[in-house]
């Protein structure tokens, strides 16, 4: 399976679904494609539908399903990405600093944007729109901590 897919990025695409909620991720918003050497690899788009809090089981797919439950190390190869990236830029503090770091830089313009148009089914100003993305980001990394911590050794 490894010599036919690039196992690295279907773990990236299965994290950063989890991650991001995004539910049309499923099974659209990816093009699947192979480089030089003939492995196929995911790549996400459209991730505009993102960061519901409404899935905590988690998104999967039957690829990748299949993957989890019948595909030997391959959760042992999850439980180190994500433990990888939760001790770099997945971390609480990385995370909650780039949320930070985006709104500072938007903040200017989102009383114009918000004069022009509100976001859909939201009522409040911008920076409780970025509070309510820290909350639902803060638990959707616990809830991924829970989903993917390694649950015996990890390889070296």
């Amino acid at each position: 399976l490894s010599g036919k897919f690039n196992l690295d990025s279907i773990i990236d695409f299965y994290l950063m679904l989890n991650f991001t909620q995004n539910k049309d991720g499923l099974v659209t918003n990816q093009y699947i494609a192979h480089d030089e050497s003939g492995r196929w690899y995911i790549v996400p788009w459209d991730y505009d539908k993102t960061f519901s809090d409404d899935n905590p089981e988690g998104l999967s797919n039957m690829f990748i399903t299949r993957l989890v439950k019948d595909y030997p190390g391959f959760n042992s190869l999850l439980s180190e990405k994500w433990s990888s990236l939760r001790a770099g830029p997945m971390s609480d503090e990385a995370v909650i600093a780039r949320i930070d770091s985006d709104a500072n830089l938007l903040a200017p313009y989102m009383g114009y944007e918000y004069a022009l148009l509100q976001p859909a089914g939201w009522d409040g100003d911008f920076p409780s729109a970025v509070a309510k993305l820290k909350a639902v980001v803060s638990a959707r990394l616990a809830l991924m901590d829970k989903k993917f911590a390694p649950r015996g050794p990890v390889r070296q």
